[in-house]
């Protein structure tokens, strides 16, 4: 089972490691209540919603994916690992085992 794949052998890439694709959790139906829509406002008044700066319309919808940031220790299983878009970075879907809840960390 392939975990890290390489890419090609040039100067500029020669030392990149990638994550095989199949290996990360993806979008999970059923854990709505971690994640919250993230609106953007870009170009429009927040008063009146006119459009005030050109050119700054559009775009993807995302998803904020709200994470536990507190340092306690806990006894949790990880079940997944994603890619996080608003942070550059991965995060792992757990399940809590004393309070029996899911949380992102």
């Amino acid at each position: 089972m392939l975990l890290i794949k390489k890419q090609t052998n040039t100067p500029g890439t020669r030392h990149a490691v990638q994550l095989a694709k199949f290996l990360l959790f993806k979008n999970n139906k059923l854990l709505k209540t971690l994640v919250e829509n993230h609106r953007r406002h870009n170009g429009k008044s927040s008063a009146t919603g006119h459009t005030t700066v050109w050119h700054r319309g559009g775009g993807c919808k995302n998803i904020y994916r709200k994470i536990n940031f507190d340092n306690k220790t806990t006894f949790s299983l990880v079940l997944g690992i994603m890619y996080d878009s608003n942070r550059n970075n991965f995060i792992s879907l757990n399940f809590n085992l004393l309070t029996k809840n899911f949380f992102f960390f």
